[in-house]
């Protein structure tokens, strides 16, 4: 882990991640057995895309 990543406060990308890993927990079926590491690079893949689509205008 990068030290910057030790901060206390989640920064946007933290909150776009926390949103995805919801969504991405949420759709599969209850019985589900997670791979923790795995999910949660998902979740912040998907936060990056969040991210260049916000700096790029959004939804069009």
């Amino acid at each position: 882990m990068r030290e910057d990543d030790r901060r206390e406060t989640p920064d946007l990308r933290d909150q776009f991640s926390m949103a995805a890993l919801t969504g991405l927990m949420a759709a599969e079926a209850p019985d589900v057995i997670y791979e923790s590491e795995g999910v949660a690079r998902r979740a912040y893949r998907i936060a990056d895309a969040m991210l260049v689509a916000r700096a790029e205008g959004g939804a069009a």
